[in-house]
């Protein structure tokens, strides 16, 4: 399982907070620590590891289950900002949970690539609430997202981007006062660029 293999990466932080060393020897037969992964998810697991004095395994047991928590909760406003219902919304974040793509990612997935996808949810979640909200806090908490995904991998944090400008499309064509106001014949329209700001300024933030 890939999963295990990022575990030394969690207790050599664990064992070494505050001092973080650039080179870790038990990794492979070492290599340097934070090159070929994002470290956000390390510095998480190991933060979280540090503070309630948890051993490694139940570190990521904790780890795991607050990821998942995270994800129900964006899954279900993501749910609730596509006009599903409070029980249409709750049995997707049944469905989600309980399948066994979840499982698998976080088996054989390497362990940021895994976190990275979950937070995509909130990510998306936040910034089509940033569309309609249009308030500076909830723009700010789109950067914020979109910076998690990318602190934790970067391939999701490309997909993501992708799947904002598909959802930034749709939306569009479902409300076009996001972009342009028409104003009548012979004159040109009056262009909000409500979702193109947020969308550049959420990205830019990040």
């Amino acid at each position: 399982f890939d999963l295990f293999a990022h575990l030394p990466k969690i207790k050599f932080l664990m064992e070494n907070v505050p001092y973080l060393p650039e080179w870790n020897p038990r990794w492979y037969f070492g290599s340097p620590n934070f090159r070929f992964y994002s470290p956000l998810t390390y510095y998480l697991a190991a933060v979280i590891g540090c503070l309630f004095r948890l051993s490694l395994f139940d570190c990521l047991k904790v780890f795991i289950i607050l990821m998942n928590t995270i994800f129900a909760l964006s899954l279900y406003g993501l749910a609730k900002e596509f006009g599903l219902s409070d029980a249409e919304g709750l049995f997707s974040v049944v469905l989600a949970l309980t399948s066994y793509n979840i499982l698998y990612w976080w088996m054989h997935s390497a362990l940021p690539y895994t976190t990275s996808t979950l937070l995509s949810y909130t990510a998306l979640y936040a910034f089509l609430r940033a569309v309609r909200k249009q308030t500076l806090p909830v723009l700010l908490f789109t950067a914020v997202s979109i910076s998690l995904v990318l602190l934790s991998h970067m391939l999701p944090g490309f997909f993501l981007f992708i799947m904002l400008l598909c959802l930034s499309v749709i939306r569009i064509f479902q409300n076009p006062n996001l972009l342009l106001i028409p104003r009548g014949a012979n004159q040109p329209p009056h262009y909000t660029l409500r979702l193109p700001k947020v969308f550049f300024l959420s990205t830019f933030l990040a």
